[in-house]
């Protein structure tokens, strides 16, 4: 065999590479000389797009065609960028940008601006605080994620950003004036946002928002503006909102979690319904989209359009609502919040605590809570310690800072060494203890799913209240209910977890800004500061332009000026209860048409305005705001309904055989059959012999305590699981064991599981929503058609056809014997003619003749805590012999029923003539409280 030549083996691998080599080489030839041009416009062909054209959203309008909510068309100013990736095209960018920004600054119109820098007249600076700082610094250096970020980059100032941008843009930095630093900023601002499209550059990029058609104008006019133009867009507009955006609700940008479940109807960047009926009604609504389908190059610029198809407008949806009414009805419940303000509040007491003996009469509101109240709420504190606060902020800073402090200093004692007892603490102790335990629950130091609730220790810090907050929380360190990491230690010695617990303590909860409103209300029940100091922070904050009179009165010292002056700012509306926080500061109310379940109004106060909730500062000062205007108070707060229950145990009873309309029950004020008795609201006094009939339009609770009792009575002896099934049954007829029906966020009522003595009387576990009991009111005003409640009426399309209408959604019957239905609703129209505020209740006839209206109601009066005044509920429907509407009101810690009846009473009154309104807000009868239940 011959041996193989292994010395000519280089030689032939390099023939093989040159060969190869000179085939690549010919082909490469082939393909971008030769074939080049053709197969560059082949790829840039070949790419498509689809450029969504969004849909204009439908109308929500009132029963009567009152528009609610609309998309209304507006301009705006957008770029696409055209240009290349050489120095001369950026410059022309530049220059197109600039000329831009120069006609939008001429005709005042401004720039869209999520940037976190901003100049504020002399330098700049960045607008946005802790993780949103940081992640906007990663976006800008180009980070995934923020812990990329060096140490230079995170300490990096307002102007090194945008003089790094601009670098980066290529933008001329000339900041000789003011003038010129905002055009660097927008111009910056610009190019930034251009940048997050710039592998879909035939995506427009916004650089103004709903700007005057006379800009617009202006704009294409220019010629040389290549890229700019105007595109159609639409503006979602709320009308009336603040009276309305319970039930309208908002839109917002749609979710990541939304798009990728909907990906096929929506695109990134549009908005859906949120709340509301937007939500609710989102599909009848929203419209179908239309789209440009282009094709672009391989920079991502458009060539040209391959086919187009237009949007189709969303339908309109038609609600139950009576606009006017609502809003009348909104109107009313907050002139009465501010009158039942006005009355109790005082100047002659500093402080008041509320005991389990204390009457509803005699609860009043020291002048101290109300100061506090404008501290809190009202006033920016944040301001108190910046560079131009007035000389009256920074004296109020440091009281509160000298009063925080021997807080804090009371607040350790008493976890080191005092313990007092929670029952025997003082109220301001209380408070303070109750917040910093909640906040270590919600800030994740208190482990709840750790803690063992049989523990004896916890037992007497939550049930009892036998031991203190040291106590307890002594206990949680030893028995490993705390997270050591939060609070900074690895330690095993419960001794040194306690110790650092107590430094979180006093560096976290105590310095909460939401503590320190607690602080403000015993800071000036102290005495420490005045009212007179809270007006002049109110005047240097230019919230209020008082008279020279008053402003002179307040600064010289008078002891009534600020408590008068304050009094006339709640009284005009300047002030309101919703922003106080002082109680009652909300309430809500729901009518109903009894013979079909349309709702005609539905209130919640406070209310928000919808068209402001893309406005972050304005969404952080009502998510902050304590009185929760985003909370709708007539379908998703529960609260027990009181007396206004009876008329389901009077159900129960009569339908069980427990109990007939004619018999007579004593009420000697006090039901001993059980332990602890409970007791009749006039006790020590009593009632007497009552019927039903009389039982209603007394509210007397030992007629009532008594069914209950017989409910649960079995073979002689009483089981109370046995009544209280039976009285949540018929409950459950009176559709109270449902939600009402409401096409809203609703909450799920409560039905009373325990105590059929209590729950007989609406206490106990009950809670209802208000929408609830309307519902349920109206099944009384109509002996016993119950109907689910509805909002919506019909929908139509953009060219006036009706879509679907939508009926009354039917349930069971109540069947209940006529001298059943004859005895309550008797009751019930003895209990508004006995009530001043329905004594004037008319309307006009066809004939425009005055004709008197008797009503029919049943009041309610509450407790959730003793230390708490009682919640107020009234419910009826008007008038007796025929009804029209139905009607619940709450008036949550409103003290007694009879504000609420008051209100039902007004609200009632303006349905049947609503040229009342203007009477009934400019009236300045401030209303004397009236014991009742």
């Amino acid at each position: 065999m011959k041996t193989p030549d292994y010395k000519n083996r280089p030689v032939i691998v390099a023939i093989v590479s040159v060969l190869l080599a000179s085939i690549l080489v010919g082909r490469l030839f082939y393909l971008q000389i030769i074939r080049g041009e053709e197969y560059t416009e082949s790829f840039e062909e070949s790419v498509t797009r689809r450029v969504r054209i969004p849909a204009k959203r439908g109308r929500i309008l009132d029963r009567n065609g009152k528009v609610l909510a609309e998309s209304k068309t507006v301009r705006d100013i957008t770029i696409v960028d055209n240009t290349g990736n050489s120095r001369e095209e950026n410059n022309r960018l530049n220059y197109i940008i600039q000329k831009t920004l120069g006609i939008l600054s001429e005709n005042n119109e401004s720039i869209t601006n999520d940037f976190g820098v901003a100049w504020n007249g002399s330098e700049y600076e960045f607008t946005k605080e802790g993780f949103y700082h940081l992640r906007f610094l990663a976006d800008v250096y180009g980070y995934a994620d923020t812990e990329t970020l060096s140490d230079q980059e995170r300490e990096a100032g307002a102007e090194d950003i945008v003089l790094m941008l601009a670098d980066r843009y290529r933008i001329e930095k000339d900041m000789t004036s003011s003038q010129m630093c905002v055009l660097l900023l927008n111009t910056v601002i610009v190019r930034y946002n251009l940048s997050l499209n710039s592998f879909q550059k035939y995506v427009p990029t916004v650089i103004a928002r709903e700007v005057s058609d006379d800009t617009v104008g202006k704009i294409l006019s220019e010629h040389d503006l290549d890229g700019v133009t105007a595109t159609t867009n639409y503006k979602r507009v709320y009308y009336d909102s603040e009276y309305l955006s319970d039930v309208t609700g908002y839109i917002s940008q749609i979710s990541s979690e939304e798009l990728s479940e909907n990906g096929d109807i929506y695109s990134a960047g549009d908005q859906t319904g949120t709340v509301g009926i937007e939500a609710s009604m989102e599909e009848t609504l929203r419209g179908n989209g239309g789209y440009r389908e282009i094709s672009v190059d391989n920079l991502g610029r458009e060539k040209n359009e391959i086919s187009f198809k237009a949007p189709s407008d969303g339908n309109d949806v038609y609600l139950t609502i009576d606009k006017d009414v609502q809003i009348a009805a909104h109107r009313i419940v907050e002139k009465n919040l501010r009158d039942i303000l006005l009355a109790k509040m005082t100047d002659s007491v500093t402080s008041f605590e509320i005991t389990e003996e204390t009457n509803g009469k005699d609860i009043v509101i020291p002048a101290a809570d109300v100061y506090a109240a404008i501290l809190s709420n009202i006033i920016d504190r944040d301001h108190f310690e910046s560079d131009d606060a007035s000389d009256s902020e920074v004296q109020m800073l440091g009281i509160f800072r000298s009063y925080l402090e021997s807080v804090k200093m009371m607040v350790r004692s008493e976890l080191e060494s005092v313990r007092t007892p929670y029952d025997e603490a003082t109220l301001e102790l209380k408070e303070y203890s109750t917040y910093i335990v909640r906040a270590l629950y919600d800030q994740g130091v208190l482990l709840s799913d750790q803690i063992d609730t049989d523990d004896d220790v916890y037992r007497a810090w939550t049930v009892s209240g036998t031991n203190s907050m040291g106590d307890f929380l002594y206990r949680a360190c030893e028995a490993g209910w705390v997270d050591k990491e939060v609070i900074g230690t690895d330690s095993g010695n419960p001794d040194e977890v306690f110790e650092a617990l107590t430094q979180y303590v006093i560096d976290e909860p105590c310095e909460d800004y939401s503590f320190g409103s607690l602080v403000c209300k015993y800071m000036m029940e102290s005495g420490a500061a005045n009212g007179n100091l809270v007006c002049r922070i109110l005047f240097d904050q230019e919230m209020f332009d008082p008279s020279d009179s008053v402003r002179d009165a307040i600064d010289s010292g008078e002891s009534k000026a600020a408590f008068q002056y304050v009094q006339r700012l709640i009284r005009n509306g300047d002030l309101t209860p919703g922003q106080l926080h002082l109680y009652p500061y909300s309430g809500s109310v729901v009518i109903t048409d009894p013979d079909n379940g349309q709702v005609l109004a539905l209130v919640s106060y406070p209310g928000y305005d919808a068209n402001r909730i893309q406005d972050s500062e304005y969404m952080e000062s009502i998510v902050r705001n304590p009185s929760k205007p985003m909370l709708n108070q007539a379908t998703q707060q529960r609260t027990a309904p009181g007396s206004t229950f009876k008329m389901v145990t009077a159900a129960a009873g009569i339908s069980e055989g427990v109990v007939t309309t004619s018999e007579t029950i004593s009420c000697g004020g006090e039901f001993d059959k059980i332990d602890p008795a409970p007791h009749c609201w006039v006790f020590p006094n009593s009632h007497g012999y009552q019927n039903m009939e009389g039982a209603i339009a007394n509210s007397c609770n030992m007629f009532f305590y008594e069914v209950g009792y017989r409910l649960g009575e079995s073979e002689g002896d009483f089981d109370n699981d046995v009544g209280i099934d039976l009285l949540a049954g018929y409950a459950a007829r009176f559709g109270l064991d449902r939600k009402s029906g409401v096409e809203i966020e609703e909450a799920v009522p409560s039905v009373a599981t325990r105590d059929v003595v209590r729950a007989s009387i609406g206490q106990s576990n009950n809670g209802y929503t208000t929408a609830a009991l309307a519902r349920y009111a109206a099944a009384v005003a109509s002996e016993g058609d119950l109907y689910d409640l509805t909002l919506l009426d019909h929908s139509e399309n953009s060219e006036g056809a009706t879509i679907e209408e939508y009926g009354p959604k039917e349930l069971e019957p109540i069947d209940m014997d006529e001298d059943y239905w004859d005895s309550v609703r008797s009751g019930m129209r003895r209990v508004c003619a006995a009530k001043s505020a329905f004594s004037s209740l008319h309307m006009y006839d066809e004939n425009d003749d005055y004709v008197r209206i008797s009503a029919a109601g049943k009041t309610g009066t509450a407790q959730q805590a003793f230390n708490l005044p009682n919640h107020a509920l009234f419910l009826g429907f008007a008038p007796y012999d025929e009804p029209e509407i139905a009607i619940a009101v709450r008036i949550p810690y409103g003290y007694g029923s009879d504000y609420a009846s008051r209100i039902a009473a007004q609200v009632m009154q303006c349905y049947f003539d609503s040229d009342s309104l203007s009477d009934i807000l400019s009236s300045s009868d401030i209303p004397e409280f009236e014991n009742g239940d």
